[in-house]
Order: structure tokens, then C-alpha cells, then sequence
């Protein structure tokens, strides 16, 4: 409300699209970013499954009919 009296309707408006485009761009280079497998802080957490999770997920899977190639690479992680 403070911008739009200071500056006027027509201005604030324009201001406030310029934002929502801002933001359409960063959204779209962060998806290029993250489909290409790059972070843009090399100090970002990774949310690549643990060793743990993939254990428990493997020994989930055990229960259902796998392919001995898929169930001999699993042992494999699992060990």
C-alpha cells in the first residue's frame, strides 16, 4: 500500500509482475539445474537415498519376484 502511494497503482503493478517474472525464471533454472543433476550450493544436503534406506528397500523387495540378476545385486549392496 506504502509503494502504491508513494509511486502510483500503475507503477506498483508493473513492479509486482516484474517479480512474479523473476521468480518464473528462477523456477525454471532451478528445474535445469536439478534435471541435469547439478546443485547450485555445493554445500546443499543431498537427497540421495542412504546406504541404510537402500538396504531396507532391497530386503522390502526381497518378498516380491525379482530377476536373479536384480536379487544377486542387491546382495551385493547389502553386504
Amino acid at each position: 500500500m506504502v509503494l502504491s502511494i508513494e509511486f502510483g497503482i500503475a507503477n506498483t503493478y508493473a513492479l509486482g509482475a516484474c517479480f512474479y517474472v523473476v521468480c518464473a525464471l528462477m523456477l525454471v533454472g532451478s528445474r535445469q539445474v536439478n534435471r541435469l543433476g547439478l546443485t547450485a550450493d555445493p554445500a546443499a544436503p543431498s537427497i540421495q537415498p542412504t546406504q541404510a534406506e537402500l538396504a531396507a528397500n532391497i530386503r522390502t523387495a526381497e518378498t516380491h519376484a525379482v530377476s536373479p540378476a536384480v536379487q544377486t545385486r542387491a546382495n551385493e549392496v547389502i553386504e
